[in-house]
């Protein structure tokens, strides 16, 4: 049985109004608007202020009160470590793969912290949608789309990692190409923790950054995928 994750203080709040302007990374944005909100991130879609008036997408930590209602303080401090340390890894996977294998993944423009909530930047990319896979109608064209795909599964198990959660809402388009590559690095493992385990996913150990002391997980995949 899964253990519960941390409690939420009801109905977060988005951190950013619409047309809010953002200094991050050296660059000025303004938000565009909302991309959505994961298990432990919020995404919006930024454009540049002056000379790049490019789109691109901040992906935020969320507010650490989102998981901490009614925990105690010996375990608020613990989750808004694992947190950090899960954002931090998310975007150092991306940065590395979108550093080595460009074409099959997400282009990252930089990270850091904005009033104490970390974030990191990437190409703007959307989710493939239910009409673009019906528009896949001769084998060709289907076989290039899932060639793709492992091309970016193939790219991350030559670096020695598993994603676990391979699913069509983190398969994303670049429209200027075609292509589709592979987002979301939340669910992305050392691969030696899945043969460890014997199991279809990574052992949870003590030393799992999303165990808990307590044996709760605080990141969890999409049951299902």
């Amino acid at each position: 049985m899964r253990t519960p994750s941390p409690r939420m203080s009801g109905k977060p709040q988005w951190l950013f109004k619409i047309g809010k302007k953002l200094d991050l990374c050296g660059q000025s944005y303004r938000v565009k608007h909302r991309a959505g909100r994961g298990g432990f991130g919020e995404l919006y879609v930024i454009e540049g202020i002056g000379l790049q008036p490019e789109l691109r997408v901040v992906k935020f930590l969320r507010g650490i009160d989102d998981f901490c209602h009614n925990e105690s303080i010996k375990m608020a401090g613990e989750i808004t470590a694992r947190l950090k340390l899960l954002f931090q890894r998310e975007s150092k996977t991306l940065q590395k793969m979108a550093k080595n294998h460009p074409k099959c993944f997400p282009a990252f423009y930089g990270e850091g912290e904005w009033n104490g909530r970390l974030f990191y930047i990437m190409e703007s990319l959307s989710p493939v949608s239910v009409v673009q896979m019906k528009a896949l109608a001769t084998d060709a064209q289907r076989m290039h789309f899932i060639g793709c795909l492992c091309d970016a599964v193939a790219a991350l198990h030559a670096e020695g990692l598993v994603h676990y959660d391979i699913k069509p809402q983190n398969i994303l388009i670049r429209e200027s190409t075609g292509e589709c590559v592979l987002g979301d690095f939340g669910s992305v493992h050392r691969e030696e923790s899945h043969h460890q385990s014997g199991a279809a996913w990574p052992a949870q150990t003590q030393y799992s950054l999303s165990m808990l002391s307590d044996g709760r997980r605080i990141a969890a995949r999409t049951v299902g995928y």
